[in-house]
């Protein structure tokens, strides 16, 4: 049986100024083929919904009103909260898998950019082992609580 790669004619890798050639169903020889592979995924991810959600208003709102009443560390080592300032918003079930609780204060801790794991979500960690809870207090405008005010107390 023969290959049907090998039947193809051998190209010149897409990648502006490489010269060489390469059968590749994507067009890039083996040394581009991975570098455009994650610049992929780089985009696909840029245009995502949740992704697009990060840089509108409401997220900016609450991460900023967030992080102030949260501005030290939440995240325990062997019982003792980190000393270092939260500077980080991260999700404890990624808005990925569960959308409706991306501002929603019972589902985000702050933390510095050491205590934060290279997961999209920690929905393991519990409150008072892997991390101290949070406090979020409602905002009110014109004699309502705003739609992502809820109270972790």
């Amino acid at each position: 049986m023969i290959d049907r790669a090998l039947e193809r004619p051998l190209k010149f890798c897409r990648q502006a100024g490489c010269p060489n050639k390469t059968r590749n169903d994507d067009g890039y020889c083996d040394v581009h083929q991975k570098d455009n592979e994650t610049a992929h995924r780089e985009r696909v991810r840029r245009l995502d919904g949740i992704n697009r959600m990060y840089h509108r208003e409401p997220w900016l709102s609450f991460r900023r009103r967030f992080l102030s009443q949260n501005w030290r560390c939440q995240r325990l080592h062997d019982g003792e909260q980190c000393e270092n300032a939260s500077t980080l918003v991260h999700h404890l079930q990624s808005p990925r898998g569960y959308p409706q609780g991306f501002l929603d204060p019972h589902n985000v801790v702050g933390l510095c950019a050491a205590c934060h794991p290279p997961d999209e979500g920690t929905p393991t960690w519990t409150v008072g082992i892997d991390f101290v809870a949070s406090v979020y207090e409602p905002v009110y405008i014109g004699g309502t609580y705003n739609e992502h005010s809820i109270s972790t107390k």
